[in-house]
């Protein structure tokens, strides 16, 4: 009944969308909501040992976000994923700018990372990206800056070769969500752009 009415207050939403756990999809589908994709929970409470290469050419080109940055990151984002998350992105800025990186190559912005703390864990994300390479480097600098918290990170579960590497550093599997959406799917955005989401309350 509950959900009935929220969806009810969203009639004008031309999307509708959320994560379900598991045993909630088959819930949301008798509801009329469509698998989008499944999303991998992973922690990591140990220290991450990352040795970064300084001398290669992405890392020449990484710096920590400032302020200024990040509407033009919002509008490549809109591109990314779809709808624009400007207020999201400074809400995450000033929970946590430390651990928020962006990649810039020729004044060309090539990606980007967020993270904000949590109870128990730094989660880290969105992660938005031209390829896994640019991913993998910027979530390097994010775990060396961060190496002494509990880490928990959502990513799409087809990057499988950025899964791969991340449980070579230790991170663990924990738990998957699916994403699903209600009426159109009209603001999906680049699924190969995406790689993190910033956490299933916000998106």
């Amino acid at each position: 009944v509950l959900l009935n009415t929220i969806i009810e207050n969203l009639k004008d939403c031309k999307s509708i969308k959320l994560d379900a756990t598991p045993a909630g999809v088959s819930v949301y589908k008798k509801l009329g909501f469509v698998e989008e994709y499944v999303i991998n929970r992973m922690v990591s409470t140990e220290s991450n040992d990352i040795d970064i290469d300084y001398q290669n050419n992405v890392n020449n080109d990484i710096s920590q976000i400032l302020e200024n940055d990040i509407p033009s990151i919002a509008l490549l984002d809109e591109k990314f994923f779809g709808v624009n998350r400007l207020k999201l992105f400074q809400y995450l800025y000033k929970n946590n700018h430390n651990g928020s990186f962006q990649i810039r190559k020729n004044d060309q912005l090539l990606g980007y990372v967020f993270g904000r703390k949590g109870s128990n864990y730094f989660q880290v994300g969105p992660v938005m990206s031209k390829s896994a390479y640019f991913t993998k480097f910027l979530l390097m600098n994010v775990f060396v800056k961060l190496k002494d918290q509990s880490l928990v990170i959502d990513v799409l579960s087809d990057k499988s070769g950025l899964i791969a590497w991340l449980i070579s550093i230790g991170f663990k599997h924990q738990r998957n969500f699916t994403r699903m959406y209600l009426k159109s799917n009209d603001y999906s955005g680049n699924i190969e752009n995406q790689f993190l989401i910033s956490g299933p309350e916000l998106g």
